[in-house]
Parts: structure tokens; sequence; C-alpha cells
């Protein structure tokens, strides 16, 4: 224990006479901590949180392959109604799309992005994990 408190009252010395690389050392030390904090709070909210639904790993997207030309598509309406009206292995399913505007009014006009959904892709209230 000895030899611990006598190396940081050294290190402190040390920092003393040379205010420069202290000042230094403590930006760097700020920086990374900052970083590291800021990049876990969004892998945490990205990644580590689960999504707010009941059994949230239950959840898919289905895809059609097309091996021979090397495409993968959304399904089309047809099959979204083929997979709504038939199928038996999903509770729900809900058909979601890319969608792009142009807002305008008073000032610039501005373009806005975001995903149109079919009324089954909200759960009722109560499958809402609060």
């Amino acid at each position: 224990m000895d030899a611990l408190l006598f190396d940081i009252r050294y290190a402190a010395r040390r920092l003393v006479h040379a205010p420069i690389f202290a000042l230094v050392v403590i930006l760097t030390l700020a920086l990374g901590i900052g970083a590291n904090s800021a990049i876990f709070s969004v892998v945490n909210g990205v990644l580590l949180r689960p999504l707010p639904y009941k059994e949230p790993d239950r959840l898919v997207t289905i895809f059609h392959h097309y091996p021979s030309l090397k495409l993968e598509a959304p399904v089309s309406a047809p099959g979204f109604q083929a997979y709504r009206d038939r199928t038996h292995s999903f509770a729900n399913v809900a058909v979601e799309t890319d969608w792009n505007v142009n807002l305008t009014g008073i000032g610039d006009p501005e373009r806005l992005r975001g995903v149109r959904v079919s009324a089954q892709f909200f759960p009722p209230s109560e499958s809402i994990r609060r």
C-alpha cells in the first residue's frame, strides 16, 4: 500500500511540473470517456434494449429470394394478401414500405422520409410493453 501512495505522490509532483502535459492527459481521458459513453448509449438503445413488444424474438421480416436473378425483393401486395389470408404460422401479418414526400409551405421545401404501414402493424395496446 505504501508503494501505491508513493507512486501517486510521485505522479502528482511530475504533473505539477508539466502543466501542458497534464492538460493534454486530462483532455485525452475526458474525450475517451465521453466517446465511450456516447457509443455505449447508441449500442444500448439500438442493439441491446429489447423492442417494445411482447416476445420481440418472434418478429420476422419476409423477403422473396430469386437465386437465378441474384435478387432479394420484398413481398408483393398479392403475396402479402396470401400470407395474411392463408397462413396459420403467424399470429399477425402486416406490411410496410418506404415513403418519401416533400414538405412545402412557408420557406424552402424539405424532403421527408417515412414508412407507410398497414393497420395490423400496430398491435393492440395490451401487447405493448410499458
